[in-house]
């Protein structure tokens, strides 16, 4: 009986431990996006902002 609970506590460990990397990929794809859109995004919108504005107000 107690190989049977160590078997199954030892799979819901794997599981767990699966899961734990999955999550992972998620929080370092949603950080990967955040960083793209803070560094390069923000700024190019701004700068086709003012790249705008200087030609409307020429």
């Amino acid at each position: 009986m107690s190989i049977l609970i160590a078997l199954l506590l030892i799979w819901i460990l794997w599981k767990l431990f699966k899961f734990s990397f999955w999550l992972l990929g998620i929080i370092l794809l949603i950080t990967f996006v955040a960083i793209f859109i803070k560094l390069l995004l923000i700024p190019a919108i701004l700068l086709l902002g003012l790249a705008c504005f200087g030609l409307f107000n020429h």
